[in-house]
């Protein structure tokens, strides 16, 4: 409420000057006067007003600070389990078929559901047209690996094939 006084007090100061000159002036200059004592007094509260809503008003909140380069830790940790499972599939076909292939069998099945409405186990040509045959082979229905035999895992561009291949999918 002492916003409202110092402006009143403002605006007699600006207002009242005016209006004690205005009865000595002739006719069309004393209302002039009397106008311009009323503009002014109005003015100077319509500053106080604007002042005090501005001060009353809440203050913006910053903005949000840019995202950092850091990665979370809960993903970071599933991306090293990512990245461990990628070099482990490397090693031989039975680290590869228990490790990898779940996860990519559920990525496929996902992807060539949502986006080519085909389902992996029930329509088998048409995944392995969409996946090609290396990705197919690891995630068809009914694989089965030879336990204990040693044979060799998907190389490295093999698996950066299979990953393209996904995308592929994703992007038609």
């Amino acid at each position: 409420m002492r916003w409202i006084e110092g402006a009143l007090l403002r605006a007699l100061a600006v207002a009242l000057p005016l209006a004690l000159v205005a009865p000595a002036l002739p006719g069309r200059a004393r209302d002039l006067v009397l106008d311009a004592a009323l503009l002014a007094g109005a003015a100077v509260l319509l500053v106080a007003l604007v002042r005090a809503v501005g001060s009353a008003s809440p203050r913006p909140t910053p903005a949000p600070a840019a995202p950092s380069d850091a990665v979370p830790s809960a993903l970071a940790d599933q991306i090293m389990r990512l990245e461990r499972r990628l070099g482990t599939a490397t090693m031989n076909d039975g680290v590869a078929h228990s490790t990898l292939r779940p996860m990519l069998r559920e990525i496929a099945s996902e992807l060539l559901a949502a986006r080519r409405g085909v389902a992996l186990d029930r329509d088998p040509d048409a995944a392995r047209v969409l996946l090609g045959e290396p990705l197919y082979d690891l995630v068809r229905p009914g694989r089965r690996t030879v336990p204990g035999a040693l044979l060799p895992g998907p190389t490295r561009a093999e698996l950066k094939g299979m990953v393209e291949a996904l995308e592929g999918v994703a992007r038609r």
